[in-house]
């Protein structure tokens, strides 16, 4: 077990949002002049699986208290535990990723698979007549902004959440306003398939922003309107989804 006093990976803040006193209403940009757009990494939105390594005392990865089905975050490590609250900035177009298998070292194989690719269609094994999920992965991303902390990141959702993505688009495109008016709340639903435990994730409308949230989402959105979001592909070693639902229009 990792011995708490010197973990190789310090415990983090609530929020880097959530300045000391001294730091309160200031800004000051110096000694990152350098650093540009480019350059940084948008932090994502992950949940506890069964195997995560941020779930294992034993692993250098380990967040305190997390537990199967909490939610976390990539770069600040925060645990948000089962629940977290957003609105959308932008959802992205939905992509296709074939991954390397696991067995073979894993990684990715191809990062722009077409949608309308034979890869990406279920088909029926000859000889027990069970459906084989697609060769490569869909994802659907989305650039949100965490409430009521106001925290920027991106969400990934694919495999078996990939029924969450569409009731998710599904209400953004009911309101028939701004993405960033909406408010969400995501929580999770603990499932068993043949390697064990795993969470699913589900969306909940909380009905709509306050003014002042929508103002700095709006403010957000208009940062990287021009912009392509290069959001990471991972292939997660925990995936034990057992998802053979088509994917049909409705």
């Amino acid at each position: 077990m990792v011995d708490k006093d010197k973990a190789l990976v310090p415990a983090p803040p609530s929020s880097l949002m959530e300045r000391p006193d001294w730091l309160k209403g200031k800004t000051d940009n110096r000694g990152s002049e350098n650093i540009r757009p480019e350059d940084l990494l948008l932090p994502r939105i992950k949940i506890g699986q069964t195997l995560s390594h941020e779930l294992d005392e034993d692993h250098s990865a380990y967040i305190e208290g997390l537990k199967l089905g909490y939610f976390y975050n990539t770069l600040t490590r925060q645990n948000y535990g089962p629940e977290i609250e957003f609105t959308v900035i932008r959802a992205e177009r939905p992509r296709g990723v074939e991954f390397f298998p696991l067995e073979d070292g894993g990684g990715v194989k191809d990062l722009s698979v077409p949608l309308d690719d034979p890869r990406m269609e279920f088909t029926t094994d000859e000889e027990t007549g069970k459906v084989v999920k697609p060769i490569a992965t869909i994802f659907y991303d989305y650039v949100v902004l965490l409430l009521p902390a106001k925290e920027p990141a991106q969400l990934s959702l694919k495999s078996s959440a990939i029924n969450c993505a569409k009731n998710l688009n599904s209400l953004i495109r009911i309101r028939g306003t701004a993405s960033f008016t909406g408010r969400y709340r995501l929580v999770t639903e603990t499932k068993s398939g043949k390697v064990g435990k795993y969470a699913v994730p589900s969306v909940q409308n909380l009905g709509w922003v306050t003014e002042e949230e929508a103002a700095f989402a709006e403010s957000l959105y208009g940062s990287i309107a021009s912009k392509k979001l290069v959001v990471e592909a991972e292939q997660d070693d925990d995936e034990v989804s057992e998802t053979t639902t088509k994917n049909v229009p409705f």
